[in-house]
């Protein structure tokens, strides 16, 4: 009987370490999945104001990396759940100050 009890709990404790390796290999996959969909936001974001620029006669564009932040964060937000009105104030405001990060912002004078 000892013998059962023992294999049982081996087997719960083996299924629940395989679980939870699980739950956290799925955690990091989603992290890396959001990070890949805000890189690619933030770089349609990027060449559409870069065109804009450009069309206009120059200017400052913000670099990539902003975007890529901006998009993150966003999308962290919606991770949460619903997205109120002051989450997107706050958001904005978060990207103008990381916008105002950027010293070196480069500067389209075509």
């Amino acid at each position: 009987m000892d013998t059962a009890i023992a294999g049982f709990l081996g087997a719960i404790i083996g299924a629940a370490a395989s679980l939870i390796g699980l739950a956290i290999q799925q955690h990091y996959h989603t992290k890396r999945e959001r990070l890949k969909i805000a890189s690619d936001l933030g770089l349609s974001e990027y060449k559409y104001d870069l065109e804009n620029t450009v069309a206009r006669g120059g200017g400052l564009v913000a670099p990539i990396s902003a975007y890529v932040i901006y998009h993150a964060r966003i999308l962290d937000e919606m991770a949460k759940g619903p997205i109120s009105p002051e989450t997107i104030k706050t958001l904005h405001e978060e990207r103008d100050k990381v916008l105002e990060a950027f010293v070196n912002t480069s500067r389209l004078d075509d």
